[in-house]
């Protein structure tokens, strides 16, 4: 008896430290549009893209645009314009496949290349934000379903530290941007925690 209430107070302690967002606190957070004010320009920009899954890397340019229709496209090619796929985020549908290359036409991976760029372009933030915060850091989160987009800034809304796609107890994946003056991304990267599945962004200068 005394081994099964030792192995039951590990499993409580083990689930405690495994949960990343036990310790959020509710907040009044600084800024009410805190997130809209920090995100970055997406107008019209062309990135080099370096993609790892598992043990093999892809190489290719990654074009992010807003289209006149209040879409914005996302759209991954090869370095010889062989084109990986590409989507619409917004407008009517809200989410579109335009065009994806067979070998990736697969549910699970639309779902999780979906969730990974709508956190990334920020979407699905039009109704008002959960308010969290820990130590001096603000948590904005947007559910979204079972999972959330948390954004995460520093107590004054002044800098955009990362965004999470986070299960209820763990991030599952986050996304680190390194700005210019204009808040156009010169470089970010998209990390997965689950698995191994990273996507490194540099901006090309046109």
């Amino acid at each position: 008896m005394r081994s099964l209430f030792v192995f039951g107070c590990m499993l409580l302690l083990l689930n405690a430290c495994n949960n990343a967002y036990k310790g959020l606190q509710v907040a009044t957070a600084p800024a009410a549009n805190c997130v809209e004010r920090l995100k970055p320009d997406y107008t019209n920009i062309l990135f080099r893209a370096e993609v790892e899954v598992q043990k093999q890397s892809l190489g290719g340019l990654l074009l992010v645009k807003a289209m006149p229709d209040s879409t914005r496209r996302v759209v991954f090619t090869s370095p010889t314009g062989v084109s990986f796929f590409d989507f619409a985020f917004g407008g009517e549908k809200g989410f579109e496949v335009v065009s994806i290359m067979a070998k990736l036409n697969k549910k699970r991976v639309i779902e999780s290349l979906r969730n990974d760029f709508a956190l990334f372009l920020f979407e699905s933030n039009d109704k008002l934000p959960l308010k969290r915060k820990r130590g001096d850091e603000f948590y904005y989160g947007y559910p979204q379903g079972e999972k959330t987009n948390w954004y995460i800034t520093d107590s004054v809304c002044q800098v955009l530290k990362r965004a999470e796609l986070g299960a209820p107890k763990r991030p599952l994946a986050e996304i680190h941007w390194w700005l210019d003056t204009q808040r156009v991304p010169d470089s970010a990267i998209i990390q997965h925690h689950n698995f191994r599945f990273n996507i490194r962004l540099t901006k090309i200068a046109r």
